[in-house]
């Protein structure tokens, strides 16, 4: 990420973050104090949006301390509660984007019978899908 320097954004917070990101992508382990020092771990924006894509795109690999049968939706949401803080929202967005990204398919059957309203925000989910296709 680098954004051009005449537009003032390389000083905003979040671009600090998101290029904390790129470095620690780029390493092979990361302890994760560090990240919580560097990305947060709190309700405010700043503290957790960053923090959340970190975890989803950390856990597109797999995490040693993670055992290999989780899918990676499952990995990302594991790794984001251990980080300790506020990981009910930061394990919901990076929850959200690993959804976004890899399917329903990867939500285990388990969960889904765990969650609050699963059927009724799959109906609601669907009823939308449909409406963007009649747009197109």
């Amino acid at each position: 990420f680098s954004p051009h320097p005449r537009l003032g954004f390389e000083d905003l917070p979040f671009s600090r973050r998101l290029k904390k990101i790129k470095e620690f992508l780029e390493l092979s382990s990361v302890p994760k104090a560090d990240v919580l020092f560097e990305l947060g771990n709190g309700i405010a924006a700043l503290r957790s949006v960053p923090t959340a894509i970190y975890s989803f795109l950390r856990c597109m690999e797999a995490d040693p301390d993670i055992p290999d049968h989780y899918s990676n939706l499952q990995r990302t949401i594991i790794y984001c509660i251990s980080l300790g803080g506020d990981t009910d929202t930061i394990a919901t967005m990076a929850g959200a984007i690993a959804g976004a990204y890899y399917g329903e398919e990867q939500i285990p059957p388990s969960w889904e019978q765990s969650c609050e309203a699963f059927q009724e925000t799959q109906k609601l989910a669907n009823s939308l899908y449909e409406l963007y296709c009649q747009r197109l």
